[in-house]
């Protein structure tokens, strides 16, 4: 199973968009930005690194593209074990098609 297909099924039932939110905004917060729809809605759908340019533009940050997704990754990491099913996602744990966390 390719790494694409695995992201895309996983944001289909686990709720990571709150944390990539959460990941962007501790990391421009140091720099007085605030990571806004303004900002959000003009990176979704592109590569990491894309996104991460129009971000570091966006927001005018002291980054680099590269900068910024090495500094995220290791955030998101951390945290997507914490991920939880996004409301209505239940019925595929409770038929045993994914591992429900406790």
């Amino acid at each position: 199973m390719s790494k694409t297909y695995l992201k895309s099924v996983c944001t289909l039932i686990l709720d990571t968009e709150t944390i990539y939110t959460r990941v962007t905004q501790e990391i421009v917060k140091p720099y007085g930005k605030v990571f806004d729809w303004s900002v959000k809605s003009k990176m979704m759908g592109r590569s990491k690194l894309k996104a991460a340019e129009v971000l570091v533009e966006g927001l005018q940050l002291p980054l680099t593209a590269e900068e910024f997704v090495e500094l995220s990754q290791g955030k998101l990491m951390e945290q997507f074990p914490s991920a939880t099913l996004l409301p209505g996602e239940n019925f595929i744990s409770e038929r045993g098609w994914i591992e429900k966390s406790a």
